[in-house]
């Protein structure tokens, strides 16, 4: 399926593409490739534009150089983060019943994050950055309503498995943060 149309049907008719998505036959590494790596580009270079808007001239060379490793380092840590809740959720999956392997786990977290990711374009301008939020939010409604259809969760662990699901995102995204600034590399963290 085309980024464009899933994004569109993500948004428009949730539980039918969750179905969709789980038939499909993809690997680890083609949603990587063709999805993630090209969503999680939005919030950084976004991120990179507002600054140069709100006040590149003033930031000399220096500024712009270090904004723009911040903008390529959170792409990366998005990439990582996918990857890693993903292989965190697979080898979780059989404590909620679930029914799910490495792709699985894949898909689930790429396409309920794809919200996150649009909303990167808030940060374009300062003032209305906080209406990140609201990708957020959709994305544990896409989480909430794929979990039982690619993982084939029960309806009764669905709960505890999303909630578990989201502090393994966020417990994920914190480490290579975290990691990230061990090593002094600039980072602008938006996700």
């Amino acid at each position: 399926m085309s980024l464009p149309r899933r994004v569109a049907g993500l948004f428009t008719n949730p539980k039918a593409e969750w179905v969709a998505i789980a038939a499909e036959r993809d690997d680890v590494g083609s949603i990587a490739r063709s999805y993630v790596a090209i969503l999680a580009l939005i919030p950084g270079v976004c991120l990179l534009i507002g600054i140069g808007l709100m006040g590149g001239r003033f930031l000399g060379v220096a500024g712009i150089m270090t904004a723009i490793m911040g903008a390529a380092v959170s792409w990366i840590v998005a990439l990582f983060s996918t990857i890693a809740s993903a292989v965190v959720i697979e080898k979780l999956a059989p404590v909620f019943k679930s029914d799910g392997d490495m792709t699985r786990a894949m898909k689930l977290v790429a396409y309920a994050t794809t919200p996150v990711w649009l909303a990167g374009v808030f940060y374009l301008l300062a003032d209305v950055s906080p209406l990140a939020l609201g990708g957020a939010l959709w994305a544990i409604y896409l989480l909430y309503l794929g979990l039982p259809i690619v993982m084939k969760t029960p309806q009764k662990q669905v709960i505890p498995f999303m909630l578990t699901s989201i502090l393994v995102i966020i417990i994920a995204n914190a480490v290579l943060r975290a990691i990230v600034a061990a090593v002094r590399i600039p980072y602008m963290g938006y996700y």
